[in-house]
């Protein structure tokens, strides 16, 4: 079977958009910084007769606060949040007519905002356009090709800094990620993001009306090692054992350390009769390994189907059960709770 990629696989989902959960916050936030600082520009702006850029700075007040309003009580914005970048190039045009070529700062604190307010592709997208269209600008504004050259290049070299910057923060995340959901020992899925994936499981199986099953495994006689080989020798047993496992297993496969020597593996889409074929099999690799001086390592598994209402303490204790009866049967083997 094909080796279990899906230890990995939710941390990388979540890394790549990590600020996604963060967004509506950020939006709700800058709506009542813009009032405050953005709100008196607008104001001062058509006090002294500069309409088009008053007129520019309030409607992105408007996109902002009308999106944050939505997200406050929970719905969906209506404006998309890219829109914005019409009312930010228009103003800084005007900008630029009224002020020269100073107005064109205000594209360094927009571009840094797109990133936090879009996705990161959307936002390097908008950036390098909205960066070439005020470096057109400048021309058109008869600006020194000096000028023209050096704003291009410094927005360019901002959307290069932000890039690194979030890459950086984006492996950070990813080990935290890792780190909150993997057993440091031997890298499987630990007890809390079990609990949280044998729930979904459980849903999902009412859902749909499958069947999925649990395999809890314990190392026979795990003492015994530790005491004759030493505990960094059993910590090695566990690590080799969890990497023969997943390459036994299914990519849909997962596997968590619930405690000690003892493991659990979620089967998705398996029924009992299927998952009593999978432990016997793995009984059988395990003890086959001689991980240790040519030592036979076995274990003991209890199998059990997932029920759509059974709480899942129940289940753990239903397949403890029969974890246990495969022990008192002689251990290496698999045993099938009711």
């Amino acid at each position: 079977m094909a080796s279990d990629n899906t230890q990995q696989q939710p941390i990388q989902d979540v890394s790549r958009d990590y600020l996604r959960a963060y967004r509506d916050r950020i939006l709700f936030h800058l709506s009542l910084a813009g009032m405050v600082l953005l709100l008196p520009l607008g104001l001062l702006n058509l006090y002294r007769y500069n309409l088009p850029a008053g007129i520019c700075i309030f409607l992105i007040l408007a996109i902002v606060s009308i999106d944050a309003y939505h997200l406050r009580k929970g719905k969906q914005p209506p404006i998309p949040p890219s829109i914005i970048i019409i009312p930010v190039l228009v103003g800084i045009s005007f900008g630029i007519e009224r002020l020269d070529f100073i107005a064109a700062m205000w594209l360094y604190p927009v571009m840094i905002l797109f990133f936090f307010i879009l996705p990161r592709f959307t936002a390097n997208m908008i950036n390098v356009l909205a960066s070439i269209t005020i470096t057109v600008l400048a021309y058109l504004h008869d600006l020194t090709v000096e000028v023209m050259l050096w704003f291009f290049s410094t927005t360019m070299l901002t959307i290069i800094f932000i890039n690194l910057i979030l890459n950086v923060l984006d492996t950070m995340f990813e080990k935290l990620h890792k780190a909150a959901l993997a057993d440091d020992l031997t890298g499987a899925y630990n007890r809390r993001h079990m609990n949280a994936r044998l729930i979904a499981a459980q849903e999902y199986a009412k859902r749909y009306q499958t069947s999925s099953s649990v395999l809890l495994l314990d190392v026979d006689n795990f003492k015994a090692i530790n005491d004759k080989y030493g505990h960094s020798t059993g910590d090695q047993v566990l690590k080799q054992m969890v990497d023969i496992l997943r390459a036994s297993l299914r990519k849909v496969d997962s596997i968590f350390r619930v405690g000690g020597d003892e493991f659990l593996m979620l089967l998705p889409e398996t029924g009992h009769i299927q998952a009593m074929n999978v432990a016997e099999k793995l009984c059988g690799i395990l003890a086959n390994c001689r991980i240790i001086d040519n030592q036979m390592i076995t274990t003991s598994i209890g199998v059990g189907e997932i029920k759509p209402d059974e709480d899942i303490e129940a289940l753990l204790r239903r397949c403890d059960v029969a974890l246990y009866q495969a022990k008192r049967n002689g251990r290496n083997q698999a045993y099938l709770s009711d």
